[in-house]
């Protein structure tokens, strides 16, 4: 008996389907109706006499048999897909949309908009929808779907994301000159829970890792209190800064001018160097498309 050949459209309908756990959110990025993405899960269930999903709630699970077919077709899939993309590639045949994420503190300094408008010049038949936020912002339309490639520096649920280094900036502990003519010096890591702190989440994600990597004891004291201000971008804590209020951490490409001024101080500079990363990231099992591959690789050249 010759058997059936597996249909490439329908394995890559079931693979969105078991990666949403949705078929109204398959159907959505698929651009088809959602009658049509069942009836061809249910031929593919019916083809392979396995029952692949299991339903409750009004949400569906992959069943123990669909884990199993997920895993193979998933790789298969891929193979697949690199092998079109070797081709595409070889044939200079770029094209598509992409969504991207800008870091709203980093994207001018690393020059994103330069990278883009290089990438369109080579690439014409690709387009951009370039959106600026901040981390929390682009990891969440990154997980929800609506970007397809995003700058981070921080990440809440890093598990979820596959990311490539691009670029580090060194940070600094700061705080304006006229603020520390009012309040004092700092001269240890100890100097600064007294003080008027100011960072971009409630835990003090910028602080904690500062300290991390000084004074470690001091973490957990850190965390019994709050900000005195939680700012969502560090571009705002400058300014907060500039006023004259409040230490925070600031990277050194976005304060050198007032360093040289003298309106901002960089306090503890005897300290070891605090190096935070921006990284491109998409969401894991994501099959990227050719035009994402090649705009990963031209921004891991960014420079600042």
């Amino acid at each position: 008996m010759v058997k059936k050949l597996m249909d490439y459209n329908k394995i890559s309908t079931f693979i969105k389907v078991a990666e949403f756990s949705s078929i109204s959110h398959a159907a959505r990025v698929l651009r088809r109706s959602q009658s049509a993405i069942s009836q061809q899960i249910q031929i593919l269930e019916d083809e392979l006499e396995l029952k692949l999903f299991e339903r409750k709630n009004s949400r569906i699970f992959l069943s123990p048999d669909g884990e199993c077919i997920y895993k193979s077709a998933k790789q298969n899939l891929n193979e697949i897909s690199e092998s079109v993309i070797k081709l595409k590639k070889s044939r200079k045949t770029v094209e598509g949309h992409i969504r991207l994420g800008a870091h709203h503190n980093y994207s001018v300094n690393f020059q994103v908009g330069k990278a883009v408008g290089k990438f369109c010049k080579k690439h014409p038949n690709v387009s951009f929808e370039v959106t600026d936020g901040s981390s929390e912002s682009i990891e969440r339309d990154l997980i929800e779907n609506r970007l397809d490639l995003g700058f981070i520096v921080v990440f809440k649920s890093p598990e979820m994301f596959n990311r490539k280094p691009i670029v580090k900036s060194t940070h600094s502990l700061c705080a304006a000159s006229s603020y520390l003519k009012a309040t004092g010096p700092i001269k240890t890591c100890k100097d600064i829970l007294d003080k008027e702190l100011i960072d971009l989440t409630e835990d003090f994600v910028c602080l904690s890792a500062f300290l991390n990597k000084r004074s470690k004891s001091l973490v957990a004291t850190l965390k019994h209190r709050r900000p005195n201000v939680v700012v969502p971008s560090l571009e705002i804590a400058k300014h907060v800064i500039l006023s004259g209020y409040g230490i925070g951490m600031l990277p050194d490409f976005m304060i050198e001018g007032e360093v040289r001024r003298g309106t901002i101080t960089n306090l503890l500079p005897s300290s070891k160097l605090f190096h935070a990363g921006l990284d491109i990231a998409f969401r894991t099992n994501r099959t990227l498309r050719l035009c994402e591959k090649l705009f990963i690789e031209q921004v891991s050249n960014l420079e600042s």
